[in-house]
């Protein structure tokens, strides 16, 4: 378990930093021991020993405290920002909820709710010995597992469970995948622990003796680069962000960004480079996956088009019928599953039939294969449109109408109107609708569709795993009944 790793470093380098949480320093030895001490109280609360313990996060590392103690003691964990998740995520087998003591007063009508759930608040008094002291041995041998949740973009949110199986093995061949070691000083934004990016990239860290930076200031992105971090990873919105912060403001510490593989503008990307002036790796990953499996180094516009394969990885273009694709003909994603990658969804079979084939994992993506290797990815399979008889992937063309309205977000759907009439909508995120010359130009882009509907909204629903994605299927379903007016030109 990673639990054993932490000991490792703590043992041979005690005051190596491991946290740091809102400028605060906790080293190896201090972590290790918070573990100890909050493993022992739990078992002083006579704690069960078998089930799910549901923990309720306050400040990023003392819920990794709660989360590595109650693994120890063979629970499997979970992390939710509210109690209501319990039953909007249909979450089974609860033995307890683990919370710190000092965030009990926000959560104690909630609680009421589960009179037959032991609660667990745990007192900051008892880490007062963590920063001195021996490392007494914890024991790990039936170590529980971790519940994690997809984006939810698609509509629902597919729970995955982390097995501590092969743990050790999984951190460090995450972080072989990053280019991490045990110089790494990763800034991994906000991401939640429930999240793919907020539970393994941390893990990885820790299991190469590395630090990692935790941020939870609304303004992080302020500091994000002056912070003494050399690895950052971020969201596209974050790193526009970034960019515009550094415009006129010099960057301090020269750092590796990392982006992830949400769209985001080609001419966006290519300022953040020029901008800050460091490298920026654009990667392509799965939450279902243990490591990512395309790369790109952006220094051209080429590369943020197209992607290497990872080297440890197998990734295949095919055809409907699984058959591969030649080279520079468009097909499906497939990348062929390792022991350490998750092999089903919990409680999903249906959605499992369809993503795990095989030994194959597919993440629902068109994409294309150069006579080089090099990959490109197209769009959603479920994010296409019918053009001229042709399935075309939306990606490319969203972010074309974007940069024409000038607008912060686009999502194109096709739907039946009340004539039985299929029509294109253009869902716009902005404060107003652009002026009619500007949608009638995008009109006369779909001579395809008679008829052609834009939308406009304030706010899109985005996925709470704070990746950036649009959550499409409700964002459709909040139009079509009528929350975002439909304007037909």
């Amino acid at each position: 378990m990673i639990v054993d790793l932490i000991r490792e470093t703590a043992t041979k380098t005690p005051d190596k930093t491991a946290i740091v949480q809102d400028n605060d320093h906790l080293s190896y030895a201090s972590f290790y021991r918070a573990i100890y001490c909050t493993r022992t109280y739990f078992e002083n609360q006579k704690i069960p020993r078998t089930g799910t313990a549901v923990v309720i996060p306050s400040d990023l590392r003392a819920t990794w405290v709660l989360i590595m103690a109650l693994r120890t003691l063979g629970l499997n964990t979970i992390v939710l920002t509210n109690l209501k998740q319990i039953a909007e995520l249909d979450v089974k087998d609860i033995s307890c909820i683990a919370l710190m003591k000092f965030n009990l007063s926000r959560h104690l009508a909630a609680l009421a709710n589960f009179p037959n759930i032991l609660a667990i608040p745990v007192p900051g008094e008892i880490y007062a010995d963590v920063f001195d002291g021996p490392l007494i041995d914890i024991p790990t041998q039936a170590s529980g597992g971790h519940f994690i949740f997809s984006s939810g973009t698609t509509g629902s949110y597919k729970r995955l469970f982390w097995t501590p199986e092969f743990e050790n093995e999984k951190v460090k061949l995450r972080a072989a995948s990053w280019d991490l070691d045990e110089n790494s000083i990763l800034h991994c934004s906000n991401f939640g622990i429930w999240t793919g990016f907020g539970w393994k990239l941390p893990m990885a860290i820790w299991g190469i003796g590395g630090a990692v930076i935790f941020n939870q200031n609304p303004n992080f992105a302020q500091s994000m680069l002056e912070c003494g971090a050399n690895v950052v990873y971020t969201s596209p919105s974050v790193l526009k962000k970034l960019t515009e912060i550094h415009k006129d403001r010099p960057v301090r510490d020269k750092c590796r960004i990392v982006s992830g593989d949400y769209e985001m503008d080609h001419e966006d990307l290519l300022q953040a480079t020029q901008t800050l002036n460091m490298p920026i790796d654009r990667i392509f990953s799965s939450t279902e996956l243990n490591e990512t499996y395309l790369v790109s180094r952006i220094k051209t516009r080429e590369d943020i088009i197209w992607y290497s394969i990872y080297a440890n990885r197998l990734v295949e273009i095919v055809d409907e019928s699984d058959n591969l694709c030649p080279a520079n003909t468009e097909g499906y994603l497939r990348v062929r599953l390792t022991k350490h990658d998750f092999q089903s969804y919990v409680d999903n079979p249906d959605a499992s039939a369809q993503t795990f084939r095989g030994d194959y994992y597919y993440p629902g993506d068109l994409a294309v294969q150069r006579d080089d290797g090099k990959i490109r990815i197209l769009g959603r399979m479920s994010n296409v449109i019918n053009l001229h008889g042709s399935k075309v992937a939306v990606g490319p063309i969203e972010l074309a109408i974007k940069k024409h309205l000038g607008v912060r977000e686009i999502c194109l759907f096709t739907n039946i109107d009340e004539a039985g009439r299929e029509e294109l909508i253009v869902a716009i995120e902005a404060d107003s609708m652009p002026p009619q010359e500007k949608l009638d130009d995008v009109k006369a882009d779909f001579e395809a569709f008679k008829h052609v509907g834009f939308s406009c909204m304030k706010q899109f629903p985005y996925s709470l795993t704070g990746s950036g994605k649009v959550r499409r299927a409700e964002l459709k379903k909040l139009i079509i009944k009528g929350d975002g007016d439909i304007q037909r030109a």
